[in-house]
């Protein structure tokens, strides 16, 4: 059985990626699915991935998990067009309550989520990863909870 992935999704309907710096050699790679609220990561190329590198957030990361939720779709259909409403509806709480702030009001930093890919779905994967990132696309070097 291939290991279920996920995919990067950003806010809203752009599709640009943000710049991202190489990856650091400190941390640990870990799959996709054990990441943690509180846990600051490297954000992958890749649209597709089955690991990520989780790093400490006084080092160089360009996501921080802020909340994890799950999707109650039923098996048969995969939410692909669906996962965006549902990242904004569910995540969008989280990220006031990490942040101290509405997203709306935020010009530093945007939200953006992992989602099982249609293998994973398949398998019963139905985490999302809530995740904030600098709008800039420049990486962070601390934590963003409570310090907007």
């Amino acid at each position: 059985t291939p290991e279920p992935a996920a995919s990067a999704t950003p806010n809203g309907l752009a599709t640009a990626t943000p710049a991202r710096a190489p990856t650091p050699s400190v941390g640990t790679v870990i799959p996709w699915q054990e990441v943690a609220v509180g846990d600051c990561i490297v954000v992958p190329e890749e649209d597709t991935f089955g690991e990520l590198r989780r790093v400490p957030c006084d080092t160089r990361h360009g996501g921080e998990v802020f909340a994890l939720v799950d999707h109650p779709g039923p098996l048969a259909a995969f939410p692909d067009d669906h996962f965006s409403s549902f990242a904004a509806e569910r995540c969008t709480p989280e990220f006031k309550a990490w942040t101290g702030t509405e997203l709306d009001d935020q010009d530093v930093l945007d939200m953006w989520w992992l989602h099982p890919t249609w293998e994973g779905w398949v398998e019963g994967d139905r985490q999302v990863t809530c995740y904030l990132v600098l709008v800039d696309g420049t990486n962070m070097y601390s934590s963003y909870r409570g310090n907007p």
